[in-house]
């Protein structure tokens, strides 16, 4: 009976782990455009309205041609990034779905690694942005957060286009901040830079590295006291039973010494003129 029951749970209840996870189509297929270009917004279940998809594939056209970086040894390239819209991604975390279709889309120029693919589940309000290296040498992890928290309200309010439009403008001004300040300032490449909106993510993103940095140094540090405690008693312990351990042996070697002086045979002391 007990096999049969693995049995069972291998050939129905298993799979439905692996049946759970979202589809992701193919960009070249369910995700393509009029132009015959692959869509920057893979939008299967047109979740977001017309109006926006035209404004959030405007501002991730101009990350893909209006900041170009060293790509490679002689290639110049924009960034790509795709968004993924869904309505829930189920049992799957929604950062699993996103690492999964950054690899089955091979978001971004491999010579660089320099893509990225931000997966919104609508009905979850939940969402998350997959960076390659390349990227994420600018955009940052701090950074990534600080902009998907400007999402929240939006996705609060039932207006995802909105959410997405605002982190599509975060996006393109960060990474060009992080172009100007690779190229020693020069601002004539991106005329239409958003300055300030960059310095705002930069220094909450500054703020919230140093945050996590305090609390690593405080986990530390507390870490290191346990250790230390820990170390001590067993130290003290150790001290202890060393000590009673000296005392035990000594009081053998005294119990052993008494024992054979009364095993020893009585001897006539008496002096011989008393004979």
């Amino acid at each position: 009976m007990c096999e049969l029951k693995k049995l069972l749970f291998f050939l129905f209840i298993l799979p439905l782990g692996v049946w759970a996870r979202v589809f992701i189509p193919p960009l070249e297929n369910a995700c393509r455009n009029l132009s015959g270009d692959f869509d920057r917004v893979c939008d299967p279940y047109e979740v977001v309205s017309s109006g926006s998809l035209s404004a959030i594939q405007s501002a991730l056209y101009r990350i893909s041609h209006e900041i170009p970086h060293k790509c490679g040894i002689t290639e110049e390239s924009g960034y790509q990034v795709v968004f993924f819209v869904v309505h829930s991604t189920g049992d799957e975390p929604v950062s699993d779905l996103a690492i999964r279709a950054h690899n089955k889309w091979g978001v971004g120029h491999a010579a660089c690694n320099d893509g990225a693919v931000l997966v919104l589940a609508v009905e979850d309000r939940a969402f998350y942005l997959s960076t390659g290296a390349g990227t994420r040498e600018i955009l940052s992890d701090q950074a990534a957060e600080v902009m998907q928290d400007r999402m929240i309200e939006d996705l609060r309010n039932g207006d995802p286009g909105k959410a997405l439009i605002g982190i599509a403008g975060d996006i393109l001004s960060v990474l060009q901040a992080g172009e100007i300040q690779k190229q020693m300032g020069t601002t004539a490449r991106f005329p239409y830079h958003d300055a300030e909106r960059a310095k705002v993510i930069a220094a909450k993103a500054s703020a919230l590295l140093r945050k996590e940095n305090t609390l690593v140094l405080f986990k530390s540090l507390f870490i290191f006291a346990l250790v230390a405690f820990f170390g001590y008693q067993i130290y003290k312990d150790f001290k202890k039973r060393q000590v009673e351990d000296d005392i035990a042996a000594r009081l053998r070697a005294v119990q052993r010494a008494r024992a054979e002086a009364e095993a020893a045979p009585d001897t006539d002391t008496t002096p011989l003129a008393a004979r």
